[in-house]
């Protein structure tokens, strides 16, 4: 085993730095070697800091000495950081999972219309909330009560915003807006809802195709064609592919 082995860090290498009792003695600035524990004058021109190049020729256990004792600090802080961002983390997810298990819970008892109105009123702003007011609006299309319908789709809208159901909560208020009479405006929403590339294939499909159906009956038939020929061009037009070209197969 070489003589490196039984030797400090700093005795592998360099040359040792004066001791205090060697500088002169006119010397009064004086300051203590970080790495040498000894008085140095900071007149002295020698390095007073081992760089890297001072590093060549010794063993790794003396390297991996010198590398701690300059950067401990910074190590453990880096330590420390990465503990407490590890631990915000987990932390954050279970809190999430909590409080999405509680609504959860919360949306699953609200068994009647007053019920989910005020879970959605409650809770605003949440996914679950837009999927409340879409029930309720759902219960009052069927029970044909189109204008208060519409109203209730058109606030589910603003809960599922980024979500798959939204194209469902638009599709409910244009047809509800449709058949409280006011056909030309439920068709402008239809015509919104086609055009919006970030909803669904199929519904801006099902939006076309009911769009076109107001434009076939009343008696723009040229509207209506266009629409359909460019439903059955759309490959992601599903199932209303079959519909559109049924509807076309009807114009002369």
């Amino acid at each position: 085993m070489s003589d490196n082995r039984n030797r400090g860090p700093h005795q592998a290498r360099n040359k040792p730095f004066p001791q205090a009792g060697n500088l002169s003695a006119g010397t009064q600035n004086v300051t203590s070697d970080p790495i040498m524990g000894e008085s140095i004058s900071v007149s002295d021109e020698r390095k007073t800091v081992i760089l890297d190049e001072d590093l060549e020729g010794l063993e790794f256990e003396d390297k991996a000495w010198l590398y701690w004792k300059r950067n401990k600090t910074f190590i453990i802080t880096l330590i420390a950081v990465v503990f407490v961002l590890i631990i915000g983390v987990q932390g954050w997810k279970t809190y999430k999972n909590d409080s999405f298990n509680s609504l959860a819970a919360a949306y699953e008892k609200a068994g009647t219309p007053e019920q989910l109105e005020a879970f959605a009123k409650a809770n605003s702003g949440t996914a679950l909330a837009g999927v409340a007011l879409l029930q309720n609006a759902d219960t009052l299309y069927e029970a044909k009560d189109y204008a208060k319908a519409a109203d209730a789709y058109k606030a589910a809208c603003a809960d599922l915003e980024g979500q798959i159901l939204l194209g469902r909560a638009m599709l409910g208020q244009a047809m509800s807006v449709v058949q409280s009479g006011k056909s030309e405006d439920g068709k402008k929403l239809l015509d919104t809802i086609s055009a919006n590339e970030s909803l669904s294939g199929a519904y801006r499909a099902e939006a076309a195709f009911n769009s076109a159906m107001i434009s076939l009956a009343s008696g723009d038939s040229k509207t209506a064609k266009e629409k359909l020929e460019k439903i059955i061009s759309n490959p992601q037009s599903a199932y209303w592919v079959q519909a559109a070209q049924n509807a076309l197969d009807t114009i002369d």
